[in-house]
């Protein structure tokens, strides 16, 4: 059987978002992986709702201009992920909560004249995961956030802004240093340095905000970590990181990042929107589910 011609394809495409569709998606580089378009079309379905949410694969080089495009074609939100999270704050009109505190940005909602304002669910999210764990971030706890992106400053901030003592690693000492000077109260070490096992041997929560493939294991000193002590890594691919693995081969409780990305995801749908997101709809369409080893 012959492959379609590239134009009838276009011409399906186009007729399966009808006119009067309210446009949303997510904005990164790259995107193919992300579960995100699954999720929050199954809450527009099952809401009854005439929007739809598409991946857009942009080069650091082109954001703005997406940004603007997204304006002009009426586009209603976009999620940003990386490495577009400081560009987004400078693109938006006004931030917004958390995203003013730390100039960064995972949620862009636009007003009808194109108005444009950012916001962060990284953090509110995250906590939420942690909650469906059974931890919950307080006074006088103690936490290691590896890397210096824009998902480990949100995180950090969010446990900060619970009382939660944090300690930022990270190998490159330039991006530390930019990523402490958005989270007054923070302490940094630099990955690889003797102080770090100490930090973690003291930690209630060590969250792992870099990609599994960076080699992290080498550096960072699991057996350190003390009975009780939880392990978060924020990658949801593959299902069970190296650092979860690891923990889990202690006898630690451990997760990935998809309840994260469920959680963030609803509360950007709640912005956009202004109605409740169906989360238990979200979760499933992603295969996240509280009593799993997620």
């Amino acid at each position: 059987m012959a492959e379609p011609a590239p134009a009838a394809m276009a011409a399906a495409a186009a007729a399966a978002v009808a006119a009067g569709t309210t446009l949303t998606g997510i904005v990164g580089h790259p995107i193919a992986h992300s579960l995100s378009p699954a999720i929050h079309n199954a809450a527009f379905a099952a809401l009854g709702m005439r929007w739809t949410y598409a991946a857009f694969d942009v080069l650091p080089q082109d954001f703005a201009g997406a940004i603007e495009g997204a304006r002009a074609l009426g586009i209603r939100g976009l999620n940003v992920t990386a490495p577009h999270k400081a560009a987004a704050a400078r693109a938006v009109d006004r931030l917004v909560g958390a995203a003013a505190e730390i100039e960064l940005v995972n949620t862009i909602v636009v007003g009808e004249g194109g108005g444009a304002t950012g916001h962060s669910t990284d953090g509110e999210g995250f906590l939420a995961a942690c909650e469906d764990r059974g931890w919950r971030a307080g006074p006088g706890m103690r936490a290691v956030v590896v890397g210096a992106g824009g998902a480990s400053v949100s995180v950090a901030h969010a446990l900060l802004g619970r009382g939660v003592r944090v300690v930022l690693a990270n190998r490159d000492p330039g991006r530390l240093g930019d990523a402490l000077a958005r989270l007054p109260g923070a302490d940094g070490v630099p990955l690889g340095d003797s102080r770090l096992t100490r930090e973690l041997a003291s930690a209630d929560l060590l969250v792992v905000a870099v990609p599994p493939t960076s080699g992290l294991l080498e550096a960072l000193d699991l057996e350190a970590l003390r009975p009780g002590a939880r392990v978060a890594d924020l990658a949801y691919e593959p299902a069970e990181p190296p650092t979860v693995a690891a923990a889990r081969a202690r006898g630690l409780e451990a997760w990935n990042g998809l309840g994260m990305l469920v959680h963030q995801g609803a509360l950007s749908f709640a912005l956009w929107t202004g109605r409740e997101a169906p989360r238990a709809i979200m979760a499933r369409a992603a295969g996240y589910s509280v009593g799993s080893r997620q």
